[in-house]
């Protein structure tokens, strides 16, 4: 009964260090297809669209699901459409006007139909902007008119100079003033958040943190460095790794340089540290009873990750320690202690 509740506590502890040894990133959320599951059902409860699941897993046939497949659920930035920025619109074509005397530009804008504030825009004038006699003004025409539209002019505009053709006789009246009311302003809802869910970290089911009824110790070499002092090293089930017993709060060593990527309590097992180092190593230290480094600190072998605690499995002091490279797991004996 004991072995088996401490066996279902290691494999708790295996499905946190999955990354440890499967090929999958850290960044990726997988979900491990349970009996009676379906595509539908898994897109509905990580709440993603079923052609989004099947696309990002390359599956073909929702109906070619199997127990125990793993399948990388998408996360936002796989199926967010991107946003597009509106094409800029064609600039406007314009002919000008010479200001004639007691003429302001909310005149001239009801001479030629033209809104106020494009005139202004276009003009680039601030609202109170007063125009003199003389000045040059752009008079705004929709680019889809082409430059061969002539545009009424007020008989008093005699000495436009026009883009286009010229303005009628002087005995012509005024276009009539045409107000159009501004286009409805267009409100964006704002951004929500995207709330990234927490990576499903899994263990592959050969992995099961347990020393064999018949382990024998690892034969001790002085030439090989040990996390901790080491008095007994026993392979763990599968060989993916070894429990070496040491005493009780003493320091707890990496043996070799890299990132830290993980430093944090896990239910029973005490406080575990992750370091990824070059060339696609992870080293594993488990069951410590406190941990001296954080998540992103940079560290040299040698290091003091922490204090060793009890590992509960054994109720001895035993660190848990495991090497993966590259998703395989590698003997701790034959690691590379850099």
């Amino acid at each position: 009964m004991i072995f088996r509740h401490c066996t279902k506590r290691l494999f708790a502890l295996a499905v946190l260090f999955g990354t440890l040894f499967s090929g999958v990133s850290a960044k990726d959320l997988v979900h491990i297809v349970a009996r009676g599951e379906t595509v539908y059902s898994i897109s509905r409860q990580y709440n993603v669209s079923q052609d989004a699941l099947m696309r990002r897993n390359s599956i073909s046939d929702p109906s070619k699901l199997f127990e125990g497949m793993r399948l990388v659920i998408p996360v936002a930035a796989d199926i967010a459409p991107a946003v597009k920025t509106p094409a800029a619109q064609p600039v406007a074509v314009y002919f000008e006007h010479t200001v004639q005397p007691n003429e302001t530009l909310y005149s001239i804008a009801r001479s030629y139909g033209v809104m106020f504030q494009a005139l202004c825009d276009i003009n680039k004038f601030p609202k109170n902007y007063m125009v003199k006699a003389g000045e040059k003004v752009k008079i705004p025409k929709p680019a889809s008119a082409g430059t061969a539209t002539s545009v009424a002019t007020p008989a008093s505009a005699a000495t436009v100079t026009s883009v286009a053709t010229a303005p009628p006789a002087a005995t012509a009246a005024p276009a009539p003033a045409i107000t159009q009311p501004p286009p409805p302003a267009i409100v964006q809802p704002p951004m929500q958040p995207v709330v990234q869910p927490t990576p499903v970290l899994i263990m592959p089911s050969w992995a099961a943190l347990e020393r064999p009824s018949n382990a024998k110790p690892v034969p001790k070499n002085p030439s090989i460095r040990w996390p901790v002092s080491a008095k007994e090293i026993f392979y763990m089930n599968g060989n993916v790794g070894v429990l070496v017993t040491g005493e009780e709060s003493e320091s707890v060593k990496s043996l070799s340089k890299g990132t830290v990527v993980h430093a944090s309590p896990w239910r029973g097992y005490g406080n575990v540290a992750i370091i990824e180092a070059d060339g696609g190593y992870r080293y594993l230290y488990g069951a410590c009873k406190t941990l001296s480094v954080r998540k992103g600190d940079s560290i040299e072998p040698g290091t003091e990750l922490g204090k060793l605690g009890i590992y509960p499995a054994s109720g001895k002091p035993e660190l848990v320690f495991i090497v993966s490279h590259n998703g395989s797991p590698v003997d701790p004996v034959k690691a590379p202690r850099l």
